[in-house]
């Protein structure tokens, strides 16, 4: 319809006719097929809207995905429209213009030109491709610094091959946890891929490994230890021993409160304790989590690296 428009308004503006009955060049031509494409519209058109749209293809997915608890079509329209509306979902868009809709029934892909369904009771989440996305950014003393993100390509298919299959994209960990929070059951990963690790997660390994380097704790009453209290999974595996020296630190304008000797029992796994030593830094200045102090997460004292200890392996 647009083209025709163009060719109208081409055939007031040129002195040249457009619109011949015999065309002879290609305007001409392009004149006449932008009339026949534009008819072939208005009868598509109004041949789904004498059929009450009952041939669309929207319709048509929506008639496969229906149920018989469901009702007719519309009322499962209905149903679709009514939780997009709702606040609480999870809602992506792309940079293709592409939007992702996860409602608590249904996933949602909408693009320019198409709209794919699925019920997530039918639907198998599958992680197909990771890839890192680097960009460049401005910092803060006008140098440019690379950040990079982990674009993750997931594809939905239907258990019981009622919708087609296809893919979203997630940029980040972070949208793939709110998405499984979503959807409420498990993700699968291809057993080829290897997803990346979250920064909290990266830091808690590095956290173990300055552990390793600090002395042993030698703790006599081993035969009480219980699971850690973060986790249920592993027993007790650390204890906060004052080890480091006392020296005035300040960051951000800020003294810290000296480390002191915490006299909890072994009650968290190194893991763990690693999880909330990071959850107490600055998350806005990774690169000085390891140099910082946390409170214990019994008795609030301070503690750094240093004066986390492994138990003794001795008994």
């Amino acid at each position: 319809m647009k083209f025709l428009v163009c060719f109208v308004g081409l055939e007031l503006c040129v002195p040249q006719p457009v619109f011949t009955p015999l065309p002879h060049n290609l305007i001409q031509i392009m004149a006449y097929l932008s009339i026949a494409f534009s008819a072939a519209t208005a009868c598509f058109c109004s041949i789904l809207y004498l059929n009450d749209w009952e041939r669309h293809y929207m319709i048509r997915r929506l008639r496969l995905l229906n149920n018989p608890q469901d009702g007719p079509w519309r009322e499962l329209a209905i149903q679709i429209n009514i939780e997009v509306r709702r606040p609480m979902l999870f809602s992506m868009i792309n940079k293709d213009c592409s939007r992702t809709i996860i409602t608590d029934e249904w996933i949602l892909k909408i693009t320019n030109y198409n709209v794919n369904f699925a019920r997530i009771s039918d639907s198998q989440l599958v992680i197909v491709r990771s890839s890192p996305l680097h960009q460049s950014v401005p910092s803060h003393d006008g140098l440019v610094s690379t950040s990079a993100e982990h674009l993750i390509d997931l594809r939905v298919c239907s258990r019981s091959g009622c919708f087609e299959t296809f893919h979203i994209r997630i940029r980040n960990q972070q949208e793939l946890n709110n998405l499984k929070d979503q959807i409420g059951r498990p993700i699968e990963v291809l057993d080829s891929l290897a997803l990346p690790q979250p920064l909290h997660e990266r830091f808690v390994d590095a956290f173990i490994k300055e552990l390793e380097r600090n002395p042993r704790y030698d703790y006599k009453q081993k035969e009480d230890l219980e699971p850690c209290l973060g986790c249920s999974q592993l027993p007790a595996q650390v204890k906060l021993v004052k080890k480091c020296i006392d020296s005035p630190d300040i960051q951000d304008g800020a003294s810290y409160e000296k480390c002191r000797n915490c006299q909890c029992r072994p009650m968290w796994c190194a893991r763990c304790m690693g999880r909330i030593f990071a959850s107490k830094q600055n998350q806005n200045l990774p690169e000085i989590w390891m140099a910082g102090r946390a409170p214990c997460p019994t008795c609030r004292l301070p503690f750094c690296v240093l004066d986390v200890c492994f138990l003794s392996e001795k008994d």
